[in-house]
């Protein structure tokens, strides 16, 4: 296995991968392990939310791809969606969603033909679209299950972030499970390829607890453990901070 990058547009991917259907079999028994960080997640995605809500002609309805147990569907129905969808190859994220919520998640991979053309004013993915096998159909599908004027906003890692030149292929983004790692201008390119019109590209904050954040170091893992109870220690493992680790955002337009 190996990453390359584009000579001409700069695009890194993963070349060789996995065969498309063994990746989608990993997927689908992948386990839900974050429950501990939703509210953390809620906060930092939110914020990005309420960012694209006023690009809206109206919020009938509300697609987020890989949606896990579906606790953001819960926050776009606060936002005033009339109907929300998810759509989470996930069984065990399925399975620990929320009664209120569950009936309106699909356990699948998003492919096409799901949902019927101009359906949605709003689709959302976070952190997918590095995993994206084929993210030209992806898009392609994207653009037509929204209506006329609807909105994609879409957060994944930047490639060309300070973190990433920072500690390169010690960077946590550099692992097997992404496929394409996008920057700006290349997140630009392939929406633009796709027919859409790109209205905003921004670098993401993010919330999270000190000692997530802290699991992420590239260090070797004695000494993170060591940082990890130090923080517990202290009484500070819990404490939120808020800071830019590297990811990118969206908002593009049918």
């Amino acid at each position: 296995y190996r990453i390359v990058r584009c000579k001409v547009c700069g695009l890194v991917y993963s070349n060789p991968i996995l065969p498309h259907a063994k990746i989608e079999k990993l997927y689908k028994k992948s386990l839900f392990t974050y429950s501990k960080q939703i509210s953390n997640i809620i906060e930092t995605y939110d914020v990005y939310l309420k960012k694209a809500l006023p690009f809206l002609k109206s919020k009938e309805s509300f697609l987020e791809i890989g949606c896990g147990n579906g606790f953001l569907l819960k926050k776009a129905k606060e936002h005033g969606f009339k109907e929300v969808y998810g759509i989470e190859p996930s069984k065990n994220a399925v399975a620990k969603a929320d009664k209120t919520i569950r009936n309106s998640i699909i356990n699948d991979i998003f492919k096409p033909n799901l949902f019927q053309k101009n359906k949605f004013d709003m689709i959302a993915f976070f952190q997918v679209f590095d995993h994206v096998m084929d993210p030209n159909q992806f898009l392609k599908e994207c653009y037509r299950i929204l209506k006329p004027g609807g909105i994609v906003l879409a957060i994944n890692h930047d490639v060309d972030s300070f973190m990433s030149r920072m500690f390169w292929e010690r960077c946590p983004i550099f692992d097997i499970e992404h496929v394409y790692l996008f920057n700006k201008n290349t997140m630009q390119l392939i929406f633009k390829k796709h027919g859409f019109k790109v209205l905003e590209v921004f670098g993401v904050k993010n919330t999270f607890a000190l000692n997530y954040a802290l699991s992420f170091l590239p260090a070797p893992i004695k000494l993170k453990k060591s940082f990890m109870n130090l923080a517990e220690h202290l009484g500070i493992s819990s404490m939120r901070i808020r800071f830019k680790p590297g990811n990118l955002g969206i908002i593009a337009k049918k």
